[in-house]
Order: structure tokens, then C-alpha cells, then sequence
């Protein structure tokens, strides 16, 4: 868990790094594009099917330092600083109320009754088809050419799907084989595509959210390539 937690950091600092680095301080909404991806609705299935569920408990650190940055820098960035950075928001929200009662009952004998542990099951099904349902409604009211049409779309696309995992393959290169199953789950994880929060927190924060909308379609579609690529790619360099 302290390994899982240690490098969740530093690739998400990393994000950070090339975020700022490429894209011009104004461009708040491609950086955050570029740092914060969709590891829960997409990276969560692509887990589970790949590695088996016993490797989502890394995933699950992954998200719980994922979802500290977003409710900080992130909000902060998408905000263009009217925003100041609270820790309370960091720790107040639903989904690290849920990491905590998640933790929680895994480190406890505690069990939940079946028909609890069922509820949760289905709804945890639910997560990425809710997801896309979400993304949809924002995607209604825009035009669906324009998802093609965008450069700096692309341009985050590329960082997001492409430079940000290979430079994530190098950083996990200093974690021992040994840890085979920490290196590609953060590796899937952060391989996954724009994040749909890009579009939410625009919204919320006064943003393009159309535009946000669709540099997370254009990402989600050409994800359906680098994914594979990037995951072919490592096998050659690990």
C-alpha cells in the first residue's frame, strides 16, 4: 500500500510537470486534462479484466491520492486560482468518504451482510456506463464535428494518452519487477483517457464545459488505440 501510494504521487507530479511545461499558463483546462485521467470509469473495468480484482486495492490507492489532487490543484487550476486550495475539500467528499469506509472494512474482519455486499456489487457495475451517460448529456449539446476539429483537443490527447504513459513506464521502472502487479496497474491507470470531471468542474467553475466535453470524447475514442499501444510497448521495455 505505502509503495502503491508513494508512486501514485510522483507520476501524478510528474503529470503535473509536463502539464505546465508544454501547455501556456492560461490553458487551464488542457492541463488538467492532461493530468487528471479517467482511472475510475475506464481504468477500473480495464483492472479488473487485465490483472484480476485483487490488484483493484492498488488501483484503489491510485484513486485516493487522484481524488486528494483533484479537489485541491485540480479545482484550484480549472478555477484559474479564484479558487484557494482547502484541505477540508480534499478530505470532505464522497469519494474519499468512500475510500476511508472501503479501507476500513478491509482491514477489519468485518464483513457486510450479503444483500449489502450485492447492492454494492451492482452498483459498482454501474460505474462506467454512468459514466458515459454523464459524458453524453454534456456531448448533446455540441456538435459532434467539432470533437474532430479541435488542435489543441489533439494536442492533449497526445500528452494524455501517449507521453504522460510512457514517461509513467520510465517511472515505474525504478520499482522492482518484484512489484510487478503495482507497476501495471498505476501504469493502466494513468494510461487511461481525459478524465470526465474536465467537463463537470468547468461547469461548476464558470468553464467551456462543451469544450471540456469534447476533449474528453476526442481522448475516449483514440484511447481505443493508445491503450493497446502503450501496453504493447511496455512488455518491450519491461
Amino acid at each position: 500500500m505505502g509503495i502503491a501510494f508513494l508512486f501514485s504521487v510522483l507520476i501524478t507530479l510528474v503529470s503535473i510537470f509536463l502539464a505546465k511545461l508544454f501547455m501556456s499558463s492560461e490553458q487551464t483546462l488542457e492541463q488538467f486534462g492532461i493530468v487528471f485521467c479517467n482511472s475510475g470509469f475506464i481504468g477500473l473495468p480495464l483492472v479488473q479484466n487485465i490483472l484480476g480484482t485483487e490488484c483493484v486495492f492498488y488501483l484503489t490507492i491510485y484513486m485516493a491520492v487522484f481524488t486528494l489532487f483533484v479537489w485541491t490543484y485540480g479545482i484550484y487550476l480549472i478555477s484559474k486560482g479564484k479558487t484557494k486550495i482547502k484541505l477540508s475539500k480534499a478530505f470532505l467528499n464522497p469519494a474519499m468518504f468512500s475510500v476511508f469506509i472501503g479501507f476500513f472494512l478491509f482491514c477489519t474482519p468485518f464483513t457486510l451482510p450479503d444483500i449489502v455486499h450485492e447492492t454494492f456489487q451492482l452498483l459498482g457495475d454501474c460505474n462506467t456506463p454512468l459514466g458515459m451517460i454523464v459524458l453524453g448529456s454534456y456531448l448533446a449539446n455540441s456538435s459532434s464535428v467539432h470533437i474532430f476539429t479541435s488542435k489543441e483537443g489533439y494536442k492533449v490527447s497526445f500528452f494524455r494518452l501517449i507521453v504522460v504513459p510512457l514517461c509513467t513506464v520510465f517511472v515505474m521502472m525504478l520499482l522492482p519487477m518484484q512489484y510487478y502487479d503495482i507497476r501495471m496497474t498505476l501504469l493502466i491507470a494513468n494510461s487511461t483517457p481525459v478524465g470526465v470531471m474536465l467537463a463537470m468542474f468547468s461547469q461548476m467553475y464558470a468553464g467551456d464545459f462543451e469544450y471540456g466535453a469534447r476533449i474528453v470524447s476526442l481522448s475516449t475514442l483514440l484511447s481505443l488505440i493508445s491503450i493497446p499501444l502503450v501496453l504493447s510497448m511496455t512488455n518491450i521495455l519491461w
